[in-house]
């Protein structure tokens, strides 16, 4: 009878505890900065990570599976963050975002659920999914694990699985929604991401932001597939400004889509911020174009410039900058291009006259630059070159041993003479043998066995098929077939 009794209470718990897995518990939760409210499981645990206004990650950890987390994060659009692993991550935007998560953590070939991006009530909705297939991921570029710090093993770092993404823009940054789940887990695991998902209210535009009018509210987004449909609301001036903005990391050589991003931050209100990594590659840029001593010494002034203006491209006064480094790089035609990116980005500037008179300047110094570096150009340059140095060997010889053996040894030598090239045989040794042998042969009493003129043009000569080319130091002298390949070189004779 006990045993019974024991039987049935056994049973009761395993049924008990199977209706607590299936009808989930959850609570609402407000984020400490008030930017957002959410539903999530009860009694998980809550971890809050942040640096300033500009990073924010709020990790909700299943006590039962701590590898495999809930997490909200911000992030604010050009800014450094610095993960666990000391690497730094910095995105454009929501876009730019999804592609390094897609391409460097992942692989497009792991997603499992393609990148879709929707608009829901005029903001820009991200969702995709991919399978993590090993465990052993040391250098795996996972962004949400908040205890990374705390792994004992490799193994505990971007366990495998699969993992959801939904982004969400917002106006100087994004939110991204992250649920990880083990092999083993089925639809019935994901209906905490879809919670989360479902439940997501965005109560400010970043955790700094003053309060929203209206509260934005994902409210029925299971997937970005069940998002509203119908035709997308086009974006506000700012929303488009910050999608401008990640289209110019992918393309910074665009100077159409900088006019625009240049052009629209004009008329932004207030004006977009300046982050703090681009006012220090300013810094850098300064202090090198004031310490440079040679031409490659500005070349890294402009190329630092480039940095700050690829995360700030509306900034006129890194334009003026990033011109003058361009011009003392000796690159005319780029400065023009910064200097016209200037005026168009401070259109009331007082200095406009003393600018476009620099334009004039520099436009006359690319056409002399163009014209130096012109093919004709270039190739009388050589020419010249080659005349001056053909000028300096007048009477050098260069040689190299044609026969030698225990008998006879034979030089083929080549001498300059003025513009002609002299190309002989000499007989520099005969052995005794030899003379016995041949008394009566023509090396005995002729050491110059033959010799042929050619004319030189420039460092060649022709030999019927071939030619002799000479190195541009005039050190030696190579035969060359008609495909280049060298049969034969004469080393200069001191």
């Amino acid at each position: 009878m006990k045993k019974c009794a024991a039987a049935i209470l056994s049973l009761l718990t395993v049924l008990f505890g199977l209706a607590t897995i299936s009808l989930a518990q959850y609570t609402t939760y407000t984020s400490p900065d008030g930017d957002f409210r959410a539903e999530i499981p009860a009694g998980w645990k809550i971890d809050v990570e942040k640096e300033g206004n500009d990073y924010r990650s709020i990790t909700f950890t299943d006590p039962a599976r701590p590898n495999y987390p809930l997490v909200v994060r911000w992030f604010a659009n050009f800014t450094t963050h610095r993960m666990p692993d000391g690497i730094l991550e910095m995105y454009s935007g929501d876009e730019d975002y999804t592609r390094q998560t897609v391409e460097n953590a992942y692989g497009k070939n792991n997603l499992i659920k393609p990148v879709t991006k929707v608009s829901v009530q005029g903001r820009a909705i991200i969702q995709f999914a991919a399978r993590v297939q090993k465990r052993d991921l040391y250098n795996f570029r996972t962004v949400f694990f908040a205890k990374l710090r705390e792994a004992k093993s490799p193994a505990e770092v971007g366990a495998p699985g699969t993992h959801f993404y939904t982004v969400v823009s917002s106006a100087s940054g994004f939110y991204s929604l992250i649920h990880a789940l083990p092999p083993e887990a089925g639809a019935l695991d994901e209906r905490y991401y879809r919670r989360l998902v479902n439940s997501f209210v965005l109560l400010k535009n970043c955790p700094a932001c003053k309060p929203l009018e209206q509260a934005y509210a994902l409210a029925g987004m299971t997937t970005a597939e069940s998002a509203e449909k119908g035709p997308e609301k086009p974006l506000n001036p700012r929303e488009q400004f910050q999608q401008y903005l990640g289209k110019l990391q992918q393309d910074p050589d665009d100077p159409a889509l900088r006019e625009k991003i240049i052009k629209l931050a004009l008329t932004l209100e207030p004006k977009p911020a300046i982050p703090e990594e681009a006012e220090k590659l300013v810094g850098r840029a300064t202090f090198i174009f004031k310490n440079a001593k040679t031409e490659a010494d500005y070349v890294d002034a402009v190329q630092a410039y480039q940095r700050a203006l690829l995360i700030t491209p509306w900034v006129a006064d890194y334009y003026f900058n990033l011109a003058v480094a361009q011009e003392r790089a000796g690159k005319p035609s780029d400065a023009i291009a910064s200097l016209k990116f200037y005026l168009m980005a401070a259109p009331d500037a007082q200095d406009r006259r003393d600018v476009l008179q620099r334009i004039g300047g520099l436009e006359y110094a690319a056409e002399k630059v163009q014209k130096e570096t012109s093919p004709a150009a270039l190739a009388t340059k050589q020419r010249e070159k080659d005349e001056q140095l053909i000028k300096g060997l007048n009477g050098v010889v260069y040689g190299a041993p044609n026969v030698y053996d225990a008998y006879l040894k034979i030089d083929r030598e080549i001498q300059i003479l003025g513009n002609r090239a002299v190309e002989r045989n000499v007989v520099v040794y005969i052995s005794p043998e030899f003379r016995k042998l041949n008394p009566g042969h023509r090396y005995l009493g002729n050491p110059v066995l033959n010799e042929t003129n050619y004319s030189i043009s420039g460092r060649e000569f022709a030999v019927g098929e071939s030619k002799w080319v000479m190195s541009e130091d005039g050190n030696f002298i190579a035969l060359k077939d008609r495909e280049g390949k060298e049969l034969w070189r004469l080393q200069r004779k001191k």
